[in-house]
């Protein structure tokens, strides 16, 4: 078992289960998981976890696209962002071998699965004491390749708002979210609790639970609303909470869609990972200047570049924090004089201005997610882009903020037409 950060190590829960197999049981798990794979394609379009093609930041780009989309019409949108308790621990066996068979799963494969979910026991070991053996009667194993697989599958039939293109479900594993717009808040708070029912009754009946304290709602207001939200939202008849800041993905969302409170957040965690590196990186470390440079663009710069193409409509203001953070990381490995250029560091190490790197980095992103096939992504970038869009949808930020051609189905319309001409395609 390994402890899980901020909880009490002196209770059960404060721990994570973990399960650690001989090699050949290894080998055995990876030859399941390419059976598995081709049932990977009747798994809902909403879940974008574990699946080839399908990331993070591409579920990322796909909620801040349907956020923007929504301010750009000056509607509000709230956003439900669930909190599964012991997700992967409470897989129900009975149910999920139930599952499995609706996916009409070969029945040698179903038991050989049943064959290793069940029948496991466990063993506590502290200090050298051993506790006696209990049985595990439900969950599926954390360090094993299969376990986010299975729980893919038992996950499958989560209920999906249907209000037409008002709503949208985003689901990575067990990190779900549930985003509906409108132009009057409070209805868009009613047709979240309206949905909630569904939601309670696939929990009951499949032995899920849901924190309804722990989850929470975001509100992200229309252009000056200053309107009441009057609407209490409900789960298992308990409030969830109204919060001005979520995470989601590890991308920190706020009610006024600015990402200062994100910038913020990955900033003071790459001084922190700077300042416990400090004995390799500073001026007494034995490491030479290439290792440490490797160290910055192996550990420190994806914290702050993390999922960038759901950012793009950052502020040079709230960017130029991280390229201080840049900076400082360079003049440490180089102890560089005060007189020194920060652009001399960046030429002499062979390392890019973050703006630049991140327009790069946007780039093939966007030009691999515009040809994917996937449902929830082929129609995502195919819309007249304004040029006030800029500060709203990603996509439209990335083109019109582009100082190369990106060749896209999108209109350009408003001053920027003129300058972004090599981006519009004929259709």
């Amino acid at each position: 078992m390994i402890p899980k950060p901020g909880k009490n190590q002196l209770q059960p829960d404060g721990f994570r289960p973990i399960s650690l197999l001989p090699s050949l049981s290894k080998v055995f798990e990876r030859i399941l998981l390419e059976k598995m794979k081709s049932y990977l394609t009747l798994l809902p379009p909403e879940q974008f976890g574990f699946r080839t093609h399908l990331s993070t930041s591409k579920q990322l780009v796909r909620l801040t696209e349907f956020i923007g989309s929504a301010r750009h019409l000056n509607q509000n949108v709230a956003v439900l962002m669930l909190d599964v308790a012991k997700a992967f621990d409470r897989v129900w066996h009975e149910g999920l071998i139930a599952k499995l068979i609706d996916f009409n799963f070969e029945r040698e494969l179903l038991l050989i699965i049943f064959s290793f979910i069940t029948s496991r026991k466990f063993v506590v070991s502290v200090h050298g004491a051993f506790s006696s053996e209990r049985p595990i009667h439900s969950g599926i194993p954390q360090g094993s390749v299969l376990g986010p697989i299975f729980y893919l599958f038992y996950a499958a039939d989560f209920p999906s708002v249907l209000y037409n293109n008002n709503s949208i479900l985003a689901c990575y594993a067990d990190d779900t979210a549930l985003a509906v717009k409108s132009a009057n808040v409070n209805h868009a708070v009613k047709k979240l609790q309206d949905h909630i029912p569904f939601i309670e009754d696939w929990c009951k009946k499949w032995k899920v639970q849901i924190n309804a304290s722990k989850s929470q709602l975001l509100i992200i207001r229309k252009k000056k609303n200053k309107k009441n939200l009057k609407r209490q939202l409900l789960m298992f008849n308990e409030p969830i909470p109204v919060v001005k800041y979520a995470k989601y993905l590890g991308v920190t969302l706020n009610s006024k869609m600015t990402w200062t409170n994100h910038i913020n957040n990955v900033r003071n965690k790459a001084i922190y990972v700077m300042k416990c590196l400090y004995p390799m990186l500073g001026r007494f470390s034995k490491l030479d200047l290439a290792k440490k440079r490797l160290i910055y663009l192996s550990t420190i710069r994806p914290i702050m570049t993390y999922a960038s193409p759901a950012w793009t409509t950052v502020t040079k203001t709230d960017l130029n924090k991280l390229q201080v953070v840049q900076n400082r990381f360079l003049r440490l490995i180089t102890s560089a004089h005060y007189f020194v250029r920060n652009e001399v560091l960046h030429r002499d190490l062979k390392i890019e201005p973050l703006d630049t790197f991140l327009q790069k980095t946007n780039d093939k992103f966007f030009r691999k997610a515009k040809d994917c096939e996937h449902l929830n992504l082929f129609n995502l970038f195919h819309y007249e882009i304004l040029d006030e869009d800029r500060h709203l949808r990603p996509f439209a930020a990335f083109v019109l903020n582009s100082n190369q051609n990106f060749p896209t189905s999108c209109r350009i319309y408003g001053p920027s037409a003129h300058q972004t001409l090599s981006f519009q395609m004929a259709g």
